[in-house]
């Protein structure tokens, strides 16, 4: 399995991890493993 690290600039609240949690997990083929602000 592949992994990818993305930075994402102008997150800054756990909403903003919820949302993008939310999108990549409806993508097919990916698996979540953690999204974090910091």
């Amino acid at each position: 399995m592949d992994e990818l690290i993305l930075t994402i600039d102008g997150m800054s609240c756990g909403h903003c991890v919820g949302q993008v949690t939310k999108a990549l997990s409806q993508l097919d083929g990916v698996q979540v493993k953690t999204v974090k602000v910091g």
